[in-house]
């Protein structure tokens, strides 16, 4: 009778050690599902700019340089893009975000010269005095504001893809902040990217 007794408890502890170890092995994952599909971790954002559900394209723009020649994603070498949508004349606030792109650049460093500033106007508008190092060029208006919604700069990739937008700034006051977040989005995705 004892012997029975025996067998029954440590057939009991076999279960117990076999319960166990499965439940070491499924709870992660449980709890990893219920954290991932119950929605725990939405607000996880690490960029600053907004990212763009669907990417615009560069070609999509189908853009000339000022004397009315093609321009193509070539002729940027595979480097970022800063995109400065120019839709009316440069008033005070252009000049204020054309600025704000020069001196983000400048602030890059070493990787300044993985980054192209690029203005670009629509074909019946003059593009504004330009700074050193600074691109301009043309595209229709209609596909101009279908592609690039007016009031943002933009961040495109080497491969020509429009994936950030950031609101214009209108006052000196917020140009340190925004260009620190600007560098900042640049400067992790140059960091993880293969490309440019």
């Amino acid at each position: 009778m004892q012997q029975t007794g025996k067998g029954t408890t440590k057939a009991r502890r076999n279960r117990y050690t076999v319960l166990g170890i499965l439940i070491i092995f499924t709870a992660p994952v449980i709890f990893a599902y219920s954290a991932y599909f119950g929605g725990w971790l939405q607000g996880s954002q690490v960029n600053e700019g907004e990212l763009l559900e669907v990417p615009g394209s560069l070609e999509s723009l189908a853009l000339t340089r000022p004397d009315g020649e093609d321009l193509p994603l070539a002729d940027f070498n595979s480097r970022w893009l800063w995109i400065y949508p120019q839709t009316a004349s440069c008033d005070t606030k252009c000049e204020l975000n054309l600025y704000l792109l020069d001196q983000s650049h400048k602030a890059m460093g070493k990787n300044a010269l993985r980054v192209v500033q690029l203005v670009v106007a629509g074909e019946d508008q003059s593009l504004p005095e330009l700074a050193p190092g600074v691109k301009g060029a043309k595209a229709e208006a209609e596909r101009l504001r279908d592609t690039l919604t007016p009031g943002y700069l933009y961040l495109s990739d080497p491969l020509g893809n429009i994936i950030l937008r950031y609101p214009q700034i209108s006052s000196q006051d917020e140009a340190a902040d925004r260009s620190e977040a600007m560098r900042k989005d640049l400067k992790r995705l140059m960091k993880f990217s293969r490309i440019g």
